[in-house]
């Protein structure tokens, strides 16, 4: 009996040991019993037996954690302070029961793999983090040192066994051919069988990138499989010569029975010279059985894998041109952006709107693709751009997969099975696909880098780009940020490539109402003027739909939440109100709470009053509202899209979705409502975020012609000085921002909360009183401020924050430990303040 310490995924609980009668590799994904719940985990190594009762491993799963993934585990888990077990749950990707690949590296039998071949991988808990040296990095943190991970290997053109190699694809056993099951496609995988005395070896191979495949069929008897090596030599040596060894005739294979009930059905053998040979153990998941001997029901495998192909970007290539037959055609500033990008490990492209970024972003994905590399292109919400799902099928056609919470289970599992297998090697994702299990990642690029929604406001509160920017550090991977309003801390730290003007012929023509937030005259009549023009308009407002108040007219009394200390939001349509942090509702109060008046009135105005409001001044025109609320599937994003780019709708009411990148054709008035809420925020990213913002909504005006854009604030000279002129904006809130503030220190914000006001003022001055004593051995290390936070009641608990700063992150670290046992929430490069 062999015991493991497993990590349970997604729990905030510490490693716990179990028992199996199999040798499992570490980080295999295992289920096992957590207080009679099936849970899944991942196994961190072998023990020695316990002096206490264990349990069982339930089922050993075919799914390793690749070098990448422990990486980033085990870097998300110290820099964000949160338990292994918690980070390990942004790496499960498919819900326990979805169909999972049959197919697992097996250590256990080592008369087939031999010691240089064995998975060492351990994930060294007590490992120390190099503090010493600060880097000058986007990421906001320091490189850590190196840990021993396992690295694929080149060895003369064939690779040496790599994590990457342990996941295969399901096959359908009936057919003459493999076949790689996925939903309902199906895509034929040449192979071949071999005869073993006490296994089965067989080759696959995964050709989809080949010019071309020779088929032969062939069959063989080999001697016992601990004489493998010997026969046929190291991994190293080439297929042929493996082949050559062997005793074999240009028959069909027969069919061999598996020890796990699985027929291998007749197959061939794909010959090409591009392939290279790597051993697998091939085995179905299966459940532990107290009866069944270790490795029983366990069969050698033998596999072939194409080389990678080290194509240069020619477009005369008939080759390249079979495979990605769209080439971007860039002028000469684009491709000068491009070799910029080449020439550096990490980049930002920052380029205006309608520059041609995107281009840029598809000549580089085309040429690691064809460098056998994959591809992660992360966007903020890509579930709210089908436009760009479209471009990216223009060029790649079905050879990418687009990945994100909104897909179904059924669809996650088809695009991991094309993932792992390799039929697909580009993915196109919001923040959660970077914890795919790449095996040979060679490129992120990530769009709107300066988007909040790739920071987690979950715990782990990790920030998806600069994750990535660690990748790049750690691993040979290229990063490309972009954006046209880029975060001051990327620009400060990032070498950037300035992509100025546009394609669109366009001229923008700002107008500022600095009137009261709501309908103004202006407002009106420059929609009216838009109308009756033949032009289409988007009406943009920064707070959530229907985030509406209502107060007592007679004593200015706001209702709000019972369990929040916050006010509640008015659903006009549905008649109640709702709180927009906890979700609690109620119906709408006809009387005062407190003086009993029922004058009840609306203190700020939402998109359900702004749209009828609009309807109401302009009966002819055709407004719809376009946020959260209205537009809660796929299909309906892409059907008022349609609808509006068709000029079947003349309005948009909405909020941040009117941003998102979406490409209206003939918008000529953009207007911007109730931007000053925004920008006189506590929050030092005010400024910043309320500029990109209002800058992202003004670019979707004017992209075929003239465009005008109404901006309703009290602060017009904020936007007259930076609205058009973002680069003037950079250098002075980065002049403002040292040295207090990031880039140039680094935050943490830490939150506890509790049912109970006095125990949670006690755990908050408890924190306070370690924080001092650290403070003798940490200079640097300062106390901004601590106390009530901005919404000091939420979901019914008291809330209390303590905000630090160092120019150090290692100072940090120290102290958001100490945050971490008086059980607050630690926020590491926080943006959100409230």
């Amino acid at each position: 009996m062999l015991y493991y310490r497993i990590l349970p995924s997604g729990l905030n609980l510490k490693p716990l040991i179990y028992r199996s009668n199999f040798k499992i590799p570490n980080f295999t994904q295992v289920l096992v019993n957590i207080k009679n719940k099936k849970t899944l985990g991942y196994v961190l190594q072998s023990v020695v037996e316990p002096d206490f009762k264990t349990l069982e491993i339930l089922e050993i799963l075919p799914a390793v954690l690749t070098p990448i993934q422990i990486s980033l585990l085990k870097f998300i888990s110290h820099y964000y302070v949160v338990n292994l077990s918690v980070a390990a749950g942004l790496f499960t990707p498919l819900e326990i029961g979805a169909p999972l690949s049959p197919f697992f590296e097996n250590l256990a039998d080592k008369r087939a793999l031999g010691d240089k071949n064995e998975l060492n991988v351990n994930l060294n808990l007590n490992a120390k983090f190099d503090d010493s040296a600060e880097q000058n990095s986007t990421t906001e943190f320091d490189e850590i040192s190196q840990s021993n991970l396992p690295q694929n290997l080149n060895n003369g053109g064939y690779r040496e066994n790599s994590i990457r190699d342990i996941s295969m694809p399901n096959f359908d056993f009936s057919a003459d051919l493999f076949s790689i099951s996925s939903g309902k496609t199906a895509r034929k995988v040449l192979t071949k069988n071999l005869n073993l005395k006490d296994g089965a070896v067989y080759t696959v191979s995964n050709s989809d990138n080949l010019a071309y495949e020779k088929k032969f069929t062939e069959k063989s008897n080999l001697g016992d499989v601990s004489d493998f090596e010997s026969k046929f030599g190291s991994l190293g040596n080439p297929l042929n010569a493996c082949l050559n060894q062997a005793d074999t005739n240009e028959t069909s294979a027969e069919d061999l029975s598996l020890n796990d009930g699985v027929a291998l059905s007749k197959a061939n053998l794909n010959d090409d010279a591009a392939c290279e040979p790597t051993l697998h153990t091939c085995a179905r998941s299966f459940k532990s059985n107290p009866n069944q001997s270790p490795g029983s029901g366990i069969l050698v495998a033998k596999e072939i894998r194409p080389k990678t192909l080290n194509l240069k970007s020619n477009p005369a290539d008939p080759v390249q041109s079979e495979i990605f037959p769209k080439i971007p055609n860039l002028n000469s500033v684009q491709q000068e952006a491009l070799n910029f990008t080449k020439s550096h490990k990490t980049s930002l492209i920052f380029g205006d709107t309608g520059s041609g970024k995107s281009e840029i972003y598809f000549s580089l994905i085309r040429e690691y693709l064809l460098l056998g590399k994959q591809v992660l292109l992360l966007m903020p919400e890509i579930s709210l751009t089908p436009q760009m799902t479209k471009r990216l099928k223009s060029y790649f056609g079905e050879k990418f997969g687009v990945w994100h919470s909104k897909i179904t289970p059924k669809k996650r599992g088809e695009i991991l099975q094309k993932f792992q297998s390799r039929e697909i090697n580009l993915i196109a994702g919001a923040r959660s696909a970077l914890f795919l299990p790449f095996s040979e990642l060679g490129l992120i690029i990530i769009d709107e880098e300066h988007d909040d929604s790739y920071k987690s406001a979950q715990n782990p509160h990790y920030n998806a780009r600069d994750l990535a920017l660690f990748l790049a550090g750690k691993f040979d991977v290229k990063v490309v940020l972009g954006s046209a309003t880029p975060s001051v801390v990327s620009f400060k730290k990032q070498p950037s490539f300035r992509l100025r003007g546009t394609f669109f012929k366009s001229e923008k023509r700002f107008i500022y109402d600095e009137s009261e937030t709501g309908l103004s005259d202006m407002v009106l009549g420059e929609l009216g003027a838009s109308f009756e023009s033949g032009k289409q308009a988007v009406v943009f407002l920064p707070t959530r739909a229907n985030f509406r108040y209502l107060a007592c007219r007679e004593c200015a009394n706001t209702i709000k939440c019972p369990f929040c200390s916050v006010g509640m939001s008015f659903y006009k349509k549905r008649n109640l109100l709702k709180c927009q942090y906890c979700g609690f509702t109620m119906p709408v109060a006809r009387e005062c709470d407190k003086c009993g008046s029922e004058m009840i009135e609306a203190k700020k105005i939402g998109t359900d009053e702004l749209t009828d409001a609009l309807r109401s001044a302009f009966p002819a025109a055709r407004i719809e509202k376009f946020d959260r609320d209205e537009i809660t599937t796929q299909n309906k994003l892409e059907k008022t899209l349609a609808a509006f780019n068709a000029g079947e709708i003349d309005a948009l009411v909405g909020t941040q979705m009117l941003s998102k990148g979406h490409d209206y054709h003939n918008v000529g008035l953009a207007v911007i409502m109730g931007v000053d809420e925004l920008l006189n925020f506590p929050d030092f990213r005010a400024r910043e975020r309320t500029l990109a913002l209002s800058m992202q909504v003004a670019g979707r005006a004017g992209r075929s012609g003239e465009g005008r854009v109404v901006v309703q604030s009290r602060q017009r000279e904020f936007f007259e000085n930076f609205i058009e002129d973002y680069d003037a904006f950079l250098a002075e809130e980065i002049a403002a921002r040292e040295p207090l503030y990031p880039p140039f220190a680094r935050l943490l914000r830490a939150v506890v909360a509790d049912k109970s006001e006095q125990s949670a003022k006690q755990r908050l001055e408890a924190c306070m009183a370690e924080l001092d004593a650290l403070r003798v051995s940490e200079p640097d290390l300062q106390i901004v401020g601590h106390g009530k936070c901005a919404i000091e009641i939420l979901g019914g608990k008291f809330r209390f924050e303590i905000l630090l700063r160092c120019i150090f992150y290692a100072s940090l670290i120290k102290a958001a430990r100490i945050c971490a046992t008086h059980g607050f929430d630690v926020d590491m490069d926080p943006i959100n303040f409230s």
